[in-house]
């Protein structure tokens, strides 16, 4: 019984659609104790798969090995039709690649050739009966072909699989509003076919190195796709992640480029996400990022050193708008979205200059309004009247009349005669 629902367990994983109808035959010879059918099918089946797998790398990842290994195998079938010798060679070429089959899988493939033939083929055995093999051998078979080759994912163990992510999500990078969006993407197309918290890890390891070190005019331009993708790594399995994180911190931390703005601003941006990956850092480099903290005025979005996210963002003095459009950003993306409000009008009121006001306004507040309760309404009309920045301002009347009329088409009563400074 234990062997059956192991069986199933793995074939509920078969990644190909056309795979896992073919294995149903497998099974069924398996379990009505036709042995030498079981083999023979399921030889073919995993040459199938292996070719299904390459046309997925060829016309979804636009995988240009792939391509050349199919047309390889194409031209042997062509030249000799009923020839087996491409069934070798995908296996050859595959292993030659790195794409899904590795040592055992093609010891294990090559076994299981070697049974197929011995069933297949009128070889008799001493007692002139036709080879059978053991219920025990057949079960081997089958466990490493799912495990081997029919679960695992197209991208296993694919060496060009970096570089078609990396450029695919490059050229589409406008298309994505934030990394959530791009995660929706990446999901579908990569991460669910991989299924391996290890290569994912990979992925990740060799994006650090682009995000957080290299200045060549590729890593500038898409340091922050770049730094998205990452984040969708690390939130699908953080536990694996950091810790992997830890145990690489050394190499980690060698690839961390101080001295470069840019870089330190997404480092901050990451670490905010993944404050536990600060606390891997040795104290040498905990000291030079917290100099590069301070030399770039980072100290104020450096939010995987706050320990009360509301107690810090609502007791902020008011800060540049791109820094605040950050933290809201944080916010919304940490579920933290009902301190949004709050924060923004908080900011707002506490603006240093007529200008600052009139930016913070129109860039923030006025997509706000609508959004803002009551009680926030109000704070902001009294904010409004009593600070001289905000109500001398230029653009002080524009605003009060998207104020009050967001007020009267919410109903609510409000004696004007109390607000002298508002002018409309």
């Amino acid at each position: 019984m234990k062997s059956n629902f192991e069986l199933t367990q793995l074939e509920e994983r078969i990644s190909q659609r056309n795979t896992k109808f073919y294995f149903s035959e497998i099974i069924s010879s398996y379990y009505n104790g036709n042995y030498r059918a079981a083999i023979t099918l399921l030889y073919s089946v995993v040459i199938c798969d292996l070719v299904f797998k390459l046309q997925e790398l060829r016309d979804r990842f636009n995988d240009s090995r792939a391509q050349k290994i199919l047309a390889q195998i194409e031209q042997l079938q062509e030249a000799n039709p009923t020839s087996p010798e491409w069934e070798k060679v995908i296996v050859d070429e595959m292993f030659a690649s790195r794409y899904v089959v590795d040592t055992a899988t093609k010891i294990h493939i090559e076994a299981l050739r070697n049974e197929r033939n011995l069933c297949a083929h009128p070889v008799l055995k001493y007692s002139s009966e036709l080879f059978t093999p053991s219920k025990e051998a057949v079960y081997g078979h089958i466990i490493n072909a799912l495990t081997d080759v029919l679960t695992k994912s197209s991208l296993n163990g694919n060496k060009n699989m970096f570089e078609n992510l990396i450029t695919d999500i490059e050229k589409n990078s406008t298309s994505f509003l934030n990394y959530k969006d791009l995660g929706k993407y990446l999901h579908s197309k990569y991460f669910n076919s991989i299924r391996n918290s290890e290569e994912e890890y990979r992925i990740f390891k060799k994006l650090w190195k682009l995000v957080f070190k290299l200045t060549d005019k590729r890593c500038n331009d898409n340091r922050k796709i770049n730094r998205w993708t990452m984040y969708n790594i690390l939130l699908r399995n953080r536990t694996y992640i950091e810790q992997r994180i830890k145990d690489d911190i050394r190499v980690l931390e060698s690839q961390l480029n101080f001295a470069e703005e840019d870089i330190m601003k997404s480092l901050v941006r990451f670490l905010n996400i993944s404050p536990a990956s600060y606390r891997c850092f040795s104290p040498a480099s905990i000291q030079i990022l917290n100099d590069r903290i301070i030399k770039f005025d980072l100290e104020r979005i450096s939010l995987f050193k706050v320990d009360n996210i509301s107690s810090y963002v609502l007791g902020l003095d008011t800060i540049e708008i791109s820094d605040s459009k950050y933290i809201m950003t944080y916010l919304k993306e940490t579920d933290n979205s009902e301190l949004i409000n709050q924060f923004v009008v908080n900011q707002f009121l506490g603006s240093r200059s007529f200008d600052e006001a009139d930016s913070y306004f129109d860039e923030i507040i006025s997509f706000r309004v609508s959004s803002l309760p009551n009680e926030l309404i109000m704070k902001l009309i009294e904010g409004c009247n009593s600070k001289s920045q905000i109500c001398y301002r230029r653009k002080a009347r524009e605003s009060n009349d998207i104020i009050r009329e967001e007020i009267d088409k919410r109903g609510l009563v409000v004696d004007w005669s109390k607000y002298s400074n508002l002018r409309f």
